[in-house]
Order: C-alpha cells, then structure tokens, then sequence
C-alpha cells in the first residue's frame, strides 16, 4: 500500500479527511498526520510518504517550505496543496515546485479528494510498473552483455575490421570509448580442467569469472572493461587516461586485487599477460592477436624463453637483434642462441621473420595502411627489402596478396 501524509494546523480538517476516507480500500495506508510542517518533516527523513496532503499556513515550517524540501528528497513525491488563500503568488509557488493539486478549503468535497487520491494511485501504478519494467530491461541486458562482449571479442580477434565507425560504435555499447588509449591484458584461469570440473559447465565459469571481476573493478573504481574470449581465456581492457607511471601502479594494483580475491575466497588461480597500449580498433585487435598467440605458442617452461618471445612480440614495430635480446635476458649470445633454437625449435631470425610476416598479413588484411607504410611498420629499412621478404616468405609480393584477399572478399560478399 502507499503511505500518505496529512498535515493540517486546522485539527477538524485532519480529523475530517482521516474519518471520511476509506485509506484501505483505495489502496492506501494513512501513515500520520501533523499540526505543523516541522513535525511532518522530522518524520518524513526517517520515512517518506509517497502522497502529501498539506495546508499551506502553519506554525514553524509552512506548507510550501515542507514540499520544497521532501521534493529535495524524493522528487516523485505526489503533493495536493490546501489553503485558505487564493491569491496567485501561492498558487504560483506550488506549481514551480510540480504540486499535482491546489485546492481551496472553502470549496472543499471529500469526493473530489477521494478522486483525487484514485488517480494518484493509478499514477504511483504506472510509476511502480515502468521502475519494473526499467528494472527488468537491465536485468537483462547485464546478463546478455557478458556474452555480446564475448561475441565481439572473438569478432575482433578472427574477423577484420572493414569499418572503424561501426567497430567503435559496437565497442560503445559494450563500455569501451571511442578515441581512448587501452592497456590490453590476457587474463589465464591456472588448471582449467579442474575449475571446469568443479563447476561442471563452462558458461557457469564464464559467468561466475565475469561477476567478480566486474565487482572488483567496480569496488577498485577503475575505468576497465573484462570479457571472456574462450575456455580459460578472457581480456581486461583498462583505459590509460592517467599518467604513464600512476596507471602502471593502478594496472598492477587492479591485477593483484583479482588474484587475491579468486586465490583467498575461491581457492582459483588467475594469471595475467599484458600488452601495449593501443587506441586504435585495428591495434588494439592486433595486440590481442598477439598476446593470444604468444600465450598458444609457449612450448617451453623455460622462463627466459618466454621473456625472449613477449620482449619480441612487443617490439615488432622495429629491428631486432639476437645480441639486443640476449642483452636484455643478460645471457650470453651463442647460448641464447642455442637455447632458443632448443626451445623454439628454429632460429632467432627465422622465428622473428615470421612473426614480422604475420604481423604483415594482418596489416594488409586489416587496414588500408600502403606497403610503404607496413614497411615502416615492421622496421624494415626500405619498402624494397620488405617485398622480397615477404614474397620469399608467402609466395607472392605484398601487392598480390592484398589484391588476391580484396578478390576472396568480393567472391564471398564480404563488404569492405
């Protein structure tokens, strides 16, 4: 039932609508009544009415003072004013203040009020029905955004981007900005056979992981976005706004906070393999790209060998040397040498090539960069070598490939 508050210094007025209207069968509970305003308000901070009655002149705190400050407090709160007054500056005051009724003692008749309360019900009706309604709509577009934010990260990952404006305006929806700088990080869930086994279904895993990283990053109140890419995989995109070092330390904090939270309350363990920062649609799919074949690649345990491969992977964008590498490990060349190609299973700059050469194709693939400009991309001194490379490396130049894939495109109606 909803609560109405009667607040009159005239105590027959109180007394007479209180005996003459049947509250119960209206649908409404008659929750007190008060000679003045300050009474009704000391009363109404610890328990609001949804309907207020109220004389205008009173001892202490007037009629319109009253509205005025439960409207501060709850805006939807249904008012009728009585007064004995019928001048304008009243009248005016209660419709600035979006009082539903004005209405003068000399003319008042219970039925009027009765009607009056009638269709406030039906207004708190339609009110409490649209909040359910509102309430139910993002019930269900939470639930379904886990899995359109899991859907549009396997888009990016295995579909190009042919347009920017509709990848960002998808990525909008989801909680991604347009125009902002992401750190791009691969979440891992350790021994996944075991998690799924336990919770015998992979959308329960799904949903559960994405429940308590949502409530971290709410409770840490950093700007990031988490969505599950497949199996153990998911991706946590933390916005760069902050300074370079601050964001480093709040990057950190954001991760140590999950895996503390999953390993003390769940007993799970979560591992984290960062990226760089990207901005664009297309690098920021290239990063993930790359932080999943990084992670699919490791054949190895060996500590350095994988420092190697992310240290690779991160500087793609220029020349790279064994001896640089080496240096970076603080190993000694001639075994690294060797250790990468036990590990690996071919040779530093066979393996760097590739990489390179794979990175080209996305880039042709992906993007409408020229082959100058991939060149540049890839630390290729001049276009020149770049073509040869890459045609002894795919059987075809650059050009020939970016032409064959416009053609593939055509033939199976997929618009550029």
């Amino acid at each position: 039932m909803y609560k109405v508050m009667l607040v009159d210094d005239d105590y027959p007025v109180l007394e007479f609508l209180s005996e003459m209207i049947d509250w119960h069968g209206l649908g409404l509970r008659l929750q007190s009544t008060h000679v003045n305003g300050m009474s009704a308000l000391k009363e109404a901070e610890e328990n609001m009415p949804d309907i207020l009655i109220t004389d205008i002149g009173m001892p202490k705190l007037n009629g319109i003072e009253l509205t005025k400050k439960l409207k501060e407090k709850h805006p939807a709160l249904l008012v009728t004013i009585l007064s004995c007054h019928n001048e304008f500056g009243f009248a005016q005051q209660a419709l600035k203040l979006n009082v539903q009724e004005y209405i003068l003692k000399d003319m008042l008749d219970v039925n009027e009020i009765i009607q009056l309360l009638r269709k406030f019900v039906c207004t708190l009706n339609n009110e409490k029905k649209n909040k359910m309604n509102q309430l139910q709509m993002a019930q269900t577009i939470e639930q379904n955004k886990g899995l359109m934010l899991e859907r549009f990260i396997n888009k990016t990952v295995h579909y190009p981007i042919h347009s920017k404006k509709v990848w960002q305006d998808e990525a909008y929806l989801l909680g991604l900005q347009p125009n902002q700088r992401y750190m791009v990080i691969l979440c891992l869930i350790n021994q996944y056979q075991s998690v799924l086994h336990y919770f015998q279904s992979a959308n329960l895993v799904n949903y559960f992981v994405q429940h308590v990283i949502a409530e971290v990053i709410e409770n840490e109140a950093v700007n990031a976005v988490h969505g599950q890419f497949e199996k153990e995989k998911s991706f946590l995109f933390v916005s760069l706004s902050s300074k370079g070092d601050e964001k480093s330390l709040i990057i950190k904090s954001l991760i140590h906070k999950i895996q503390l939270v999953f390993q003390e309350t769940f007993g799970l363990s979560f591992s984290f393999i960062m990226g760089n920062p990207a901005e664009k649609p297309v690098d920021i799919k290239l990063q993930m790209m790359d932080l999943i074949e990084f992670n699919v690649s490791k054949v190895c345990s060996n500590t350095e060998i994988e420092n190697a491969r992310k240290y690779i992977l991160d500087n793609l964008h220029r020349k790279i040397t064994l001896d640089e590498v080496a240096n970076y490990l603080h190993l000694n060349s001639s075994y690294f040498s060797r250790l990468f190609k036990k590990e690996i299973g071919e040779n530093f700059v066979k393996y760097v090539v590739k990489l390179k050469m794979n990175r080209a194709k996305d880039l042709l693939d992906q993007t409408n960069y020229t082959i100058l400009e991939i060149s540049d991309m890839l630390g290729y001194e001049n276009q020149s070598y770049f073509n040869k490379t890459f045609k002894s490396f795919e059987g075809l130049a650059p050009i020939e490939y970016r032409n064959g894939k416009i053609g593939r495109d055509k033939t199976y109606g997929v618009k550029r």
